[in-house]
Order: C-alpha cells, then sequence, then structure tokens
C-alpha cells in the first residue's frame, strides 16, 4: 500500500521560492516478522534490548510471590480512603507514616466563573408584542 501527497515546500537557500514536492509514505503488507519470531530472533542473535536481566525478573518476583501465594484474604475497606486501620499497625511505633489530607486549592480571586445553568433558563422567554 502506498499514499503520496503533493505539496509545496521551501527550496533551501534565502529567496522565498517555492518548489512542488512529493511525500510517499509505502507499507508492503507480509513483510513484518510476527513478534514472537522477532523476539527468537534477537535472542538467537544475542539482542538483549527487549528482554528483562536476571536480577530484574528475580526481584519482580519477590514482590509478587508473596502477593500470589496469599493464604489470608486482603482486608476489605472503602474506596477513596487510605485503606483498613489494621494496615497502620504495619510500621513500627518508633517510625511514622505522614497520611495526606487532600484539599482543592482556592481559585485566584476573579477567576470564578458563575455556575451554568443546567436545562432551561429561568426567565420567560421575551414575546413579540408588536405588530
Amino acid at each position: 500500500m502506498s499514499i503520496s501527497l503533493f505539496a509545496r515546500a521551501k527550496k533551501p537557500g534565502e529567496p522565498m521560492v517555492g518548489e512542488e514536492v512529493e511525500l510517499v509514505a509505502h507499507h508492503e503488507v507480509g513483510t513484518e516478522v510476527p513478534p514472537y519470531q522477532r523476539l527468537i530472533g534477537d535472542a538467537a542473535d544475542g539482542d538483549q534490548m527487549l528482554f528483562a536481566r536476571e536480577d530484574t525478573v528475580e526481584a519482580a518476583w519477590r514482590v509478587v510471590d508473596p502477593v500470589l501465594n496469599l493464604t489470608v484474604p486482603p482486608l476489605r475497606y472503602r474506596r477513596g480512603t487510605w485503606g483498613p486501620k489494621a494496615a497502620d499497625g504495619l510500621i513500627p511505633s518508633n517510625e511514622h507514616w505522614y497520611r495526606p489530607v487532600p484539599t482543592r486549592p482556592e481559585p485566584e480571586p476573579g477567576l470564578l466563573r458563575p455556575p451554568r445553568s443546567r436545562g432551561r433558563s429561568c426567565r420567560p422567554a421575551e414575546r413579540n408584542t408588536k405588530g
């Protein structure tokens, strides 16, 4: 498949003179290598760009594995909160956790907008009494 587009572009140099140029995008269907074939080919060639290092994979499993093998179900808590109260006991008593309180910043003076009306206006429609 090809896409061709003609445009005018400035010629190189000082004068403002344009010329017609053709922009072509060409795509040959069927020439792509399937993803796993590329991955296997890269591995065979020794290209490690698409692979995670062994120490990275092991570190990820150290985090994920305990969660996958839980024998106690996770504690439930309300959405929008910082978690169950029992989680506070996970922090040693000589340490602390700062629980930020979300606040909305006050708008700057002069930037307040009137509330948008919902639906129809409360004012009665003006009627044409002339005529």
